[in-house]
């Protein structure tokens, strides 16, 4: 079963991938809003969309990058992510 992301859990993931986007600066507040919009997602389904955006996208995602790709799967139901 999938895990709930929570806001921690969100900020974690996109600071490590903050490292990999040289110049990119988002404030504390930035981050909060970012993780305010993807607490509804899992956090097995934030990580795969960002990680399939790092390949993608020369610049840091934004929520609605992070917010289509996750869409973008086959089907997404809350308590189990993508099936």
């Amino acid at each position: 079963m999938a895990t709930k992301a929570t806001k921690v859990d969100v900020i974690e993931i996109l600071a490590d991938f903050i490292e990999v986007y040289p110049g990119t600066k988002i404030s504390a507040r930035g981050l909060a809003k970012y993780a305010d919009c993807l607490v509804e997602y899992n956090v097995e389904d934030v990580e795969k969309a960002m990680y399939s955006l790092l390949r993608k996208s020369r610049y840091f995602p934004t929520i609605a990058d992070i917010c289509e790709e996750i869409r973008g799967k086959k089907k997404y139901t809350p308590e189990n992510g993508y099936i």
